[in-house]
């Protein structure tokens, strides 16, 4: 196969930074690899049949109609111009009050390009959540690119639980947009499990009076896997609030870049931000890079970001194997530990340990 520069193809990047910091820092943007992406054959032609849909009617529509206020793009305009023209899956979702979807893609030798456009209404009042669960067969060379836009409507209440287990071999780019109204309430449980390159971009804007957006992420990379997470929230409204947590671990070659902004924009009077990214080093090859970032335009105002990144703490590793632990079992432990907080927020008891069991058999079969 031809590079890059062989075919004379310009490597698309994408998820800038809305500030632009020195280049020598190479953190203003990412390499979205769509360029090596096959094509895929949108839904009309041939739909992804890796799916399996739990609450999700078959007969969803599959028109633009439900999302008139968001329309940011996501992690570049390439990734979403051929995300629009190639989506083999692609649904409108209006789930009624109280009512749980799901979609779970399994990729894999038969199914291995997954290009999912999803657009997800709240109507006012409701309450509703959303698990979207990928999972990729190792040895198996898979690509995902998926979009998913919001719209929370007044006093409406959406969980959406998202689980990336993606194998070493996957390349996958997934942008998130979303729009809140007055009262409304967006709540994101987010785990991220491997991938050859990860790079997942939440964009979004909290238009209403006392809006609320949460995500607590957790992920783990290992070998030489890349995870990218950007996020660009954006506060409009009078005491609207925003709250983004990660927590992960780094094994190996690995390297993870955080890059989250919150904007104050003029009008959001008594908006409070928060930020916060913990990085464990499990390994002295392992690369960790944190940019937070806080712009604001507007007065009386709260934004707080922190970052860290470090070893585990050898005294806690020497206490937990003097009471029988192995090494690894130690390490294991106390990463689990520094996840349980996004994973305590899967609603589906069945799921959420399943997850648990997941994350712990990768703990413990790692080299």
């Amino acid at each position: 196969m031809k590079s890059v520069k062989e075919r004379k193809i310009i490597a698309d990047r994408g998820s800038v930074l809305p500030f632009l910091t020195c280049r020598w820092l190479k953190v203003n943007d990412v390499a979205t690899d769509i360029e090596t992406f096959e094509k895929t054959l949108p839904a009309t032609e041939k739909p992804f049949e890796g799916l399996q849909l739990e609450g999700v009617s078959t007969d969803a529509t599959k028109s633009e109609a439900l999302m008139p206020k968001v329309g940011t793009y996501g992690i570049s305009a390439a990734v979403d111009q051929k995300n629009r023209t190639e989506a083999n899956v692609a649904y409108d979702l209006e789930p009624h009050d109280g009512e749980v979807q799901s979609l779970h893609f399994v990729l894999d030798a038969k199914h291995p390009h997954l290009t999912d456009r999803l657009n997800l209404r709240i109507p006012v009042g409701h309450c509703a959540t959303l698990v979207l669960d990928v999972t990729a067969e190792e040895g198996v060379p898979t690509q995902r690119n998926g979009v998913l836009r919001i719209e929370v409507e007044e006093d409406a209440d959406l969980q959406v639980v998202l689980l990336n287990r993606l194998s070493r071999e996957t390349k996958s780019n997934q942008s998130i947009a979303f729009s809140i109204a007055d009262g409304g309430k967006l709540r994101v449980a987010h785990v991220e499990m491997g991938g050859a390159r990860t790079n997942y971009n939440l964009s979004g804007d909290l238009y209403g009076v006392d809006s609320y957006f949460e995500e607590y992420v957790a992920y783990l990379t290992q070998y030489e896997e890349a995870l990218d997470l950007f996020y660009n929230v954006r506060f409009h409204g009078l005491y609207s609030k925003g709250l983004i947590r990660a927590d992960g671990a780094l094994f190996d070659q690995s390297h993870k870049s955080f890059r989250g902004t919150l904007d104050f924009l003029k009008g959001a009077r008594g908006a409070v931000g928060d930020e916060e990214e913990v990085a464990i080093l499990m390994n002295d090859e392992a690369h960790s890079v944190a940019v937070p970032v806080l712009l604001c335009h507007e007065d009386a105002v709260q934004g707080n970001h922190a970052t860290s990144a470090g070893c585990v703490d050898e005294e806690l590793l020497f206490y937990l194997m003097s009471r029988g632990l192995s090494r690894k079992e130690a390490e294991g432990m106390v990463v689990e530990s520094r996840m349980a907080e996004a994973l305590d927020r899967i609603p589906d008891l069945a799921l959420r340990n399943k997850v648990r069991n997941a994350v712990h058999d990768r703990l413990m079969r790692r080299g």
